[in-house]
């Protein structure tokens, strides 16, 4: 079992830290894409986008922790990857012609 928990972890973090080295690459593109969206305000569209930077940087390092507080970063973290993945199925099913900045800017539409 503490294999599986380790690769897990590995996965996750390795997710994570791809997608906050894309969004670092390009900045602005999440702030443009959370703007593109429509799911907040445009005004909170910069404070969002780092708020997600932040939540996904954070996750990388708390997910190494240990015992319970580990295992509750861990599934924060896997609510995090739940709540994107949501978003995207949001816009497919709306149809919408918004790119995606998961892992750094992309001018490809989400399908």
């Amino acid at each position: 079992m503490e294999y599986l928990l380790f690769g897990a972890r590995c996965a996750l973090a390795l997710t994570l830290l791809a997608s906050v080295t894309g969004k670092l690459r390009a900045p602005g593109g999440i702030t443009g894409t959370v703007a593109d969206l429509g799911i907040v305000p445009g005004r909170l569209a910069g404070p969002v986008g780092a708020a997600v930077i932040a939540a996904e940087t954070s996750a990388i390092a708390l997910v190494w922790l240990p015992g319970p507080a580990g295992v509750a970063a861990f599934l924060g973290a896997a609510a995090l990857i739940a709540a994107f993945t949501a978003v995207l199925v949001v816009l497919i099913r709306r149809d919408d012609d918004v790119s995606c900045a998961c892992f750094g800017a992309s001018r490809t539409p989400v399908g």
